[in-house]
C-alpha cells in the first residue's frame, strides 16, 4: 500500500505542482481514479522487468521504497530498471527498514522487554534463509550500478511515534497467516500475550530506516 501512499502524499505535500507516477504489482489498494489527486497517476507494473519506452529518461526523482528482503541480484535489477526511468542529473531514493538496528526501549529501567527483545529477534529472522544486512549495501549497490552516492542516512523512530509503531508491529504479527512462517506461529504461541502487555507498559522496539540517494551521472542517458 506504500507504493499508492507516497505519490499521493507528495504531490498535496509539495508547494510546487509536479507530475507523479506510481508503480506496483497489484492495483488492490489504488484508489478510485476520481479521488486522487489530478497530478497523480498509478500504474500496474513489475519492478524486475524494464518499463514501457515512453517512461524511460522522463523522471526527475525514483523513490524505492520498503521490498523488505532482497537478494544482492535482486537489488541490482531494480536500480537497474528504476535508474533507465531517469533523466541524466536524475535521483533514485531508497527507503528501507533497517531490522539489524532495532532495539528495545522502556518509558522505566523496571520494564521487563522480554517478549520485545523476542520480536526483535524474529524480525531479523523471520524464515530460514532471510537476510536482513542486505539494506546495509545499498549504498554499495547504488555504486556499482553506476550511481553517485550523494546521501546514506539513518533514521530513528521518533519517541512520539512509538506507541503507534507497537500498533502496526502487532497488526503485522496478526495479518501473517497460521502455516506461513514457523517462526511467526512458535512467536505468537510463546510470546503475543507478553509483547501485548509490554507495549501496554511503556516498551518499544525503536525502528531504524535507511535512506540512501543516489544520482545518474550527467551524460549518461542509459
Amino acid at each position: 500500500m506504500a507504493a499508492e501512499i507516497w505519490p499521493i502524499d507528495i504531490a498535496e505535500s509539495l508547494s510546487t505542482r509536479v507530475e507523479v507516477d506510481g508503480f506496483d504489482l497489484s492495483d488492490h489498494f489504488f484508489p478510485p481514479a476520481s479521488w486522487l489527486p489530478t497530478n497523480v497517476h498509478l500504474h500496474l507494473h513489475d519492478i524486475y522487468h524494464p518499463f514501457p519506452e515512453h517512461f524511460r529518461g522522463v523522471f526527475n526523482v525514483v523513490h524505492l521504497r520498503l521490498f523488505l528482503t532482497l537478494s544482492t541480484d535482486q537489488a541490482k535489477r531494480i536500480l537497474e530498471n528504476a535508474t533507465a526511468l531517469l533523466k541524466p542529473g536524475g535521483y533514485v531514493q531508497w527507503v528501507e527498514h533497517d531490522k539489524t538496528a532495532i532495539e528495545p526501549t522502556t518509558a522505566s529501567d523496571a520494564r521487563s522487554a522480554i517478549a520485545a527483545q523476542a520480536f526483535i529477534e524474529l524480525e531479523q529472522h523471520p524464515f530460514p534463509g532471510y537476510r536482513a544486512r542486505w539494506v546495509l549495501e545499498l549504498a554499495s549497490t547504488m555504486a556499482a550500478a553506476g550511481l553517485e552516492v550523494v546521501a546514506d542516512d539513518r533514521v530513528r523512530t521518533p519517541r512520539y511515534l512509538l506507541p503507534q509503531m507497537n500498533e502496526l508491529h502487532l497488526l503485522s504479527l496478526m495479518d501473517v497467516p497460521q502455516g506461513l512462517s514457523e517462526a511467526v506461529d512458535l512467536f505468537r504461541e510463546r510470546y503475543w500475550e507478553g509483547l501485548v502487555e509490554e507495549y501496554a507498559q511503556g516498551v518499544a522496539t525503536v525502528d531504524v530506516f535507511i535512506c540512501v540517494v543516489g544520482r545518474k551521472l550527467m551524460g549518461d542517458a542509459a
